[in-house]
């Protein structure tokens, strides 16, 4: 009976020690260089939000833009006068805006603020007949709404989808 004793070189060991070492030492170069970016980028955001601080990192300002003042409208306005002609007044009839009541006829003419492309529409589900008119219009919306009337018989019914200039 023989017995076999794999024996590996001292030199394949050395490479091997080498090799791994050389990795080893890659990768921690790896991580304290991410853990260097890392922090510094949170120190160089935390001194973005102190206004003193700031002007160091940044010189150029136009890019940031003005703040949105009470002024400054992202889109046009514009607004309707509707009369309820069947009663002078009647709070089951609703004036609703893109599906969300936003008046009733607590008088015979309701004023509405509205902008491009919303729809107004008249509820008279709980008030019965009801016939409805836009009496005027801003000067901003296209003309052709100005004396449109609708009559209801306890229903939902479209008024308008507002068109402005």
């Amino acid at each position: 009976m023989k017995i076999i004793i794999f024996n590996a070189g001292r030199k394949q060991r050395k490479y091997r020690n080498k090799k791994i070492f050389s990795v080893y030492i890659f990768e921690k170069f790896l991580f304290f260089t991410f853990v260097i970016v890392f922090l510094s980028l949170v120190i160089v955001q935390a001194a973005m939000m102190n206004p003193k601080l700031r002007a160091v990192f940044v010189s150029e300002n136009s890019l940031e833009g003005n703040l949105l003042k009470d002024e400054e409208y992202l889109y046009k306005r514009g607004e309707i006068f509707i009369s309820l002609k069947s009663e002078n007044t009647n709070k089951k009839v609703k004036v609703l805006l893109n599906g969300e009541k936003v008046a009733s006829f607590v008088s015979n003419v309701v004023k509405i603020n509205v902008k491009d492309g919303d729809v107004v529409e008249i509820d008279s589900t709980m008030a019965g007949d009801a016939e409805v008119e836009i009496i005027s219009a801003s000067s901003n919306i296209i003309d052709r709404y100005k004396g449109t009337k609708v009559k209801l018989d306890s229903e939902i019914k479209r008024l308008a989808k507002i068109q402005i200039d």
